[in-house]
């Protein structure tokens, strides 16, 4: 399996791109690796005030995660009792968490009382790893 990403961070202290305060190279950010061999993916949809723990399929080493939700969410990994709150800005339709890292177990909740969330999610990684 390949896996591939770009995660390009920019920050400009103007709307009009002059400004840069903190901008990567395109090139050096672009990751790929043919190193692990599983990954699982899936669509996932939490009713307000729910949780729901993501399948990890039949990857028993994950390695990674990017997911993205439409509204907020509280993200817990490896059974963590502090969250990463995942805050959708004004301006744009998802909240997105990309990370690379060994993890044992990822929980969404929706603090939401009103509207349920729906999002999908890919992790990787290797069984043998």
């Amino acid at each position: 399996m390949r896996l591939k990403h770009t995660v390009q961070v920019q920050a400009w202290l103007d709307t009009s791109f002059k400004r840069a305060l903190f901008k990567d190279d395109l090139t050096a950010s672009t990751v790929q690796t043919d190193a692990w061999t599983k990954q699982a993916n899936s669509v996932l949809s939490v009713e307000p005030g729910g949780l729901e723990s993501l399948s990890f399929g039949d990857v028993t080493v994950v390695r990674g995660l990017y997911l993205e939700v439409d509204g907020n969410a509280r993200v817990r990994l490896n059974g963590a009792s502090d969250p990463i709150q995942l805050t959708k800005a004004s301006d744009v339709t998802k909240a997105k968490l990309f990370v690379e890292a060994e993890l044992t177990q990822i929980t969404v909740e929706n603090p939401s009382g009103d509207t349920a969330i729906t999002g999908v999610y890919v992790l990787w990684g290797d069984p043998s790893a």
